[in-house]
């Protein structure tokens, strides 16, 4: 018996790498807000936005590729997890919630499942390292849903309902980029190595 997976588009293989890139500023700026490291994350979403759309037009491209509408799949969960962590850091500086509990938790977490996913699509053909990569990205995005989940709970007790709407509003943008990352280890889950019988 023998493993084989379809190597991952270079395109593909860079959005990914520009998504780990904006997850750490993302994480950055929650771990200390300023305005140097909002202009980072903004500056890095749209980068990471364009390489999406590089990724996606390449994959396109390449026709009758067994593998196309999979990757495409990727390609989308990425982009929704890159665009939704950038517009967290939007929303905070705009609502001034920046230091709301869980948020730096939450964002740890998030990168911490970029980086995994990333570094399981660039590794080797072996798929039991693979598969580690995976089980640790899935891992961390629960992870950081689950923070969400508990902090956007806590927000509804906040007695002022202003304040509590501006920080529901970060929490979801921050659980819908958890949610992606979910969503592209699945992805990432359907592109396993098949074992055939040789």
């Amino acid at each position: 018996m023998f493993w084989r997976r379809s190597s991952a588009p270079k395109e593909l293989l860079g959005q990914a790498d520009g998504v780990v890139e904006l997850t750490r500023a993302v994480a950055q700026f929650f771990e200390e807000p300023s305005e140097p490291s909002a202009v980072a994350a903004r500056s890095l979403a749209l980068a990471a936005r364009e390489q999406g759309r590089s990724a996606a037009a390449a994959i396109k491209a390449a026709g009758q590729e067994p593998r196309r509408e999979d990757w495409l799949a990727l390609s989308r969960s990425l982009a929704e997890l890159g665009e939704r962590a950038g517009r967290a850091v939007a929303q905070a500086k705009l609502f001034g919630v920046e230091r709301r509990p869980g948020l730096a938790r939450m964002t740890r977490e998030l990168c911490f499942s970029a980086e995994a996913l990333a570094a399981g699509l660039r590794g080797s053909a072996d798929p039991e390292s693979y598969v580690k990569k995976l089980v640790e990205s899935k891992r961390r995005a629960s992870s950081a849903d689950m923070s969400g989940r508990r902090a956007g709970r806590a927000a509804l007790d906040n007695p002022s309902v202003v304040e509590g709407l501006k920080d529901r509003e970060v929490y979801n943008c921050l659980l819908a980029s958890a949610q992606a990352a979910q969503e592209a280890v699945d992805c990432a889950a359907e592109l396993l190595a098949q074992k055939e019988q040789i």
